[in-house]
């Protein structure tokens, strides 16, 4: 990949080793770490129509010739983050779109860290935790599918349901209790809900895929695994139903899980932001906080009839076609982004 040092320069740190070498805007490099990376290819297209390059980290450091001014946009921070700011370059976008049970360390010290930054996109819950010195946008987890593209399988010929989730124990008794005295007693890890779902579907028409669970012994997962996907869309298409939880609960948490789902035209069982219907319609999903028991879920569930259900893929494909969805979008996200960035090249002319 080429570098235009003609245009403007700005340093895009994702904080994943294997997508230096700008590697992290070939969408073949990025699909291969995660299909939630492809926005950054987007914006990576959109900034070169305006005049900007964006280049890692790595390549930076390399650059024979360093331009005065040069932002940085810094997912989470890296090894490299406080190197960049050392050598001058502008610490302008902060990004975090990982739960505080993966990335602690970073909502730890989130005050301290986004003190630097002048612009930080976070989830909702996030903002009391924020520097004074930090302009807040409300963090939408960007999705990089094509409205245009969006199909159902009918529903006759779809199975019952699903879950596609890494086994990642991350409940840890000191991080439950730092977080909720910092952002609430509200705050919660769910994967013990993902065994419950696993315990009591198993069996039952279930189907349990992704990387982690080859190696456990609980009968449960046994029964119900099937192994990894290569696609996750096309695995989710097939299925009525899949679970759609969280890695937490915490207040406006909303990532890839449900679009994954809705995109495939898969009715979501959600578990995760308290507030998700700030920000999905609530007739688009179902909300397994709606019912008190596993069998009381799985009666509703197989009960539904093809009207009902076809009522439910209606509303999904509406809801995607609406200016609701767009703030999901990467066209949105690489809006916010070059805004920002172009008043922040106009204000070092």
């Amino acid at each position: 990949m080429s570098i235009d040092t003609n245009k403007k320069i700005v340093v895009f740190d994702a904080g994943i080793p294997q997508l230096l070498n700008n590697n992290v805007f070939d969408p073949v490099a990025a699909k291969a770490v995660s299909h939630t990376i492809l926005p950054a290819c987007y914006l990576y297209q959109e900034a070169l129509k305006r005049g900007i390059q964006l280049v890692t980290p790595d390549i930076f450091f390399a650059l024979p010739n360093k331009p005065a001014h040069v932002p940085l946009i810094s997912n989470l921070t890296s090894e490299y983050t406080q190197r960049l700011i050392d050598a001058g370059v502008e610490p302008t976008i902060l990004a975090c779109g990982e739960s505080p049970f993966i990335a602690t360390r970073f909502y730890v010290g989130l005050k301290r860290i986004s003190a630097a930054f002048a612009h930080s996109f976070v989830f909702k819950g996030m903002r009391k935790r924020l520097s004074k010195k930090t302009v807040y946008h409300q963090m939408f987890f960007s999705q990089s599918f094509d409205v245009a593209s969006f199909a159902s399988l009918p529903f006759g010929q779809k199975k019952f349901i699903t879950m596609i989730s890494g086994n990642k124990r991350v409940d840890n008794w000191k991080k439950n209790i730092v977080l909720k005295l910092m952002y609430g007693s509200g705050v919660a890890e769910i994967y013990g809900k993902r065994l419950s779902v696993i315990d009591h579907f198993s069996g039952k028409g279930f189907d349990l895929y992704g990387f982690g669970w080859e190696t456990s012994m609980r009968p449960s997962v046994v029964a119900a695994y099937r192994g990894t996907v290569e696609d996750k869309g096309e695995t989710l298409a097939q299925y009525k139903f899949a679970f759609c939880l969280e890695n937490s609960i915490f207040e406006g948490n909303v990532t890839e899980k449900i679009f994954d789902a809705l995109f495939a035209g898969c009715v979501p069982v959600y578990l995760g932001a308290p507030d998700i219907a700030d920000y999905v319609p609530k007739d688009i999903f179902i909300d397994m906080r709606d019912f008190a028991s596993y069998d009381a879920l799985e009666t509703f569930l197989r009960a539904m009839d093809e009207k009902t259900y076809s009522g439910y893929i209606e509303r999904i494909q509406a809801f995607l076609r609406s200016e609701q969805y767009k703030r999901f979008s990467q066209e949105q996200y690489a809006n916010d982004m070059l805004a920002i960035l172009e008043k922040s090249f106009n204000n070092h002319v």
